[in-house]
């Protein structure tokens, strides 16, 4: 597909613009929502209240891989909230919990482990609940599917 043939309003006119400029066929366009092997980027921060109760705190961001085992929260209820969403300002820290977008993610175990969370999808993530060296290689214990 070549980005630069369709014709979209703010796209449009930027392709536009670099085209119509001394040297604007040289400009190489690079899209920012791919890593380098050409799949698309998790698009959501993932996070939780943080200590004050009211702010979304970003535990797991973007540019974490698919198919990797992040820690998320202690797993000490048979349930856990996951804050979410895709708007970069939740890095600064400032965005309340009431802005973003939560799920109930439910537990059949919480013996005070960890709860650790992998992307699977742009859309999907997996999580399970267990001790740090239970991930570190292939995990065999009872993992939960959860749409965003």
């Amino acid at each position: 597909m070549v980005l630069d043939k369709q014709r979209t309003g703010k796209t449009g006119v930027a392709f536009g613009l670099l085209r119509c400029r001394r040297g604007g066929k040289d400009v190489k366009i690079i899209n920012g929502n791919v890593d380098a092997n050409d799949e698309m980027i998790f698009p959501y921060f993932l996070g939780d209240e943080g200590d004050d109760g009211n702010t979304f705190t970003v535990r797991i961001g973007r540019r974490v891989g698919y198919g990797e085992w992040t820690y998320f929260t202690v797993a000490d209820e048979p349930e856990f909230e996951l804050y979410y969403t895709n708007a970069p300002r939740a890095l600064q820290g400032t965005m309340s919990a009431a802005q973003v977008s939560m799920i109930h993610c439910l537990l059949d175990d919480d013996d005070h482990y960890g709860v650790y969370i992998k992307k699977v999808s742009p859309s999907e993530i997996e999580y399970a609940v267990g001790r740090r060296e239970d991930f570190q290689g292939e995990f065999h214990g009872k993992i939960y599917r959860q749409a965003l």
